[in-house]
């Protein structure tokens, strides 16, 4: 294979172009970067631009340091040989000042000619920015130790349609918060940070806490994506029960000629549910618009009961009203849901009503646009 490559693979003779594989200080030396030199060459005492945390970054390498062959190797502080000049392929430590900032999995690329620095530059920032992610729609904010790993997490994200706001390099920080604070009015589900392989600055965790938003960090890509998956689920869940709980939801009944138990003071009579459930306390109107008043009570085999689901058939008590004079004992029932609480069905809780919730729904909907006028409930 390696003469395969020697034979074939043919490089420039011009400035270095190669990625940061790794960040580290070195025992005695200042920070190094491993970095692979796929093409040119680059030399001792060389300008280089690299890509960094916030922006592209200028240096001038020190010291080109290369792997000693290992029987060479006598002392394992000395493991490297100093070189002046490298051409690719070849992986190489760099030594060089200002490289705090560098980010692993950045293009580096030699400037050569002074004239091309400003090319350079722009090459690197447009390279690196290709990575990142900054829009104004809702989404979770990305946090990644490597540009590697930040583009392996939105491709992973992204293929299981979960979108993002914000894609960077480094630790979690407090703007990372503030970030996700403001997606909260767009998609309160998405206003979270997830972290990759990074640590939390004190700042933002100080910063979540006051604004509630959720951290989550873990080692491994798809375990992220799982957490938050979970989280996402669970509150989704909770506020729809929530929402649906303080909602008088829509429910069909049918009454049973044959069961009227009594006529009056209150009136009680068998009916069939025929969509939807019903509760105590609601209020009934008849299929022309008629109001039938209040269900006081439910009774099956004559105990009371807290709900009738769809297709029982049970017993309910209503004061204020007398069969045969203000309702037909055959009549078809609507629970009597309030315009205000339609609008919020129909505008976020209609794919929570069950089939024949939505049938009793639109029927209901007809009946009151009859009554009152042609948009009612829009």
């Amino acid at each position: 294979v390696q003469q395969f490559l020697t034979e074939n693979l043919k490089f420039s003779e011009g400035p270095a172009k190669g990625v940061v594989l790794e960040v580290k200080k070195e025992k005695g030396q200042a920070i190094t970067m491993d970095v692979l030199i796929y093409d040119g060459v680059i030399k001792k005492g060389e300008e280089f631009i690299v890509g960094g945390l916030e922006k592209p970054i200028k240096s001038k390498v020190r010291a080109l340091l290369v792997p000693k062959p290992l029987d060479e190797i006598r002392d394992p502080r000395q493991k490297f040989d100093s070189v002046d000049m490298v051409s690719a392929a070849a992986g190489i430590k760099i030594l060089a000042p200002n490289l705090d900032d560098v980010v692993a999995g950045s293009p580096v690329r030699g400037i050569g000619d002074p004239s091309q620095e400003k090319t350079v530059y722009n090459e690197i920032e447009s390279e690196v920015e290709g990575i990142r992610i900054k829009t104004d729609k809702a989404g979770v904010v990305l946090k990644a130790d490597t540009l590697g790993s930040l583009e392996a997490l939105e491709n992973h994200f992204t293929k299981n349609d979960v979108k993002i706001s914000i894609a960077d390099v480094g630790p979690i920080k407090k703007e990372d918060i503030m970030n996700a604070n403001l997606v909260k009015s767009l998609d309160p589900y998405s206003a979270t940070v997830l972290g990759f392989n990074v640590a939390i600055l004190p700042e933002a965790k100080e910063q979540a806490i006051a604004d509630n938003i959720r951290i989550f960090t873990n080692n491994v890509i798809y375990r992220l994506l799982e957490d938050y998956i979970e989280y996402a689920e669970i509150r989704k869940a909770e506020d729809t029960a929530k929402g649906l709980s303080e909602l008088i939801l829509p429910a069909k009944l049918k009454m049973i000629p044959d069961f009227i138990f009594r006529n009056s003071d209150p009136a009680v009579f068998g009916v069939h549910v025929e969509a939807g459930t019903l509760y105590p306390k609601v209020t009934l109107i008849t299929g022309d618009g008629k109001k039938a008043r209040r269900v006081h009570q439910i009774q099956d085999k004559g105990k009371t009961i807290e709900k009738a689901v769809k297709d029982s058939e049970v017993a309910i008590s209503i004061r204020g009203i007398e069969i045969g004079k203000d309702i037909d004992k055959d009549e078809t029932l609507f629970v009597n849901v309030p315009e205000s609480h339609v609008r919020q069905i129909m505008g976020k809780f209609l794919d929570e009503l069950t089939v024949d919730q939505k049938q009793a729904l639109r029927e209901y909907i007809i009946l009151q646009r009859k009554m009152q006028h042609p948009w009612w409930g829009m």
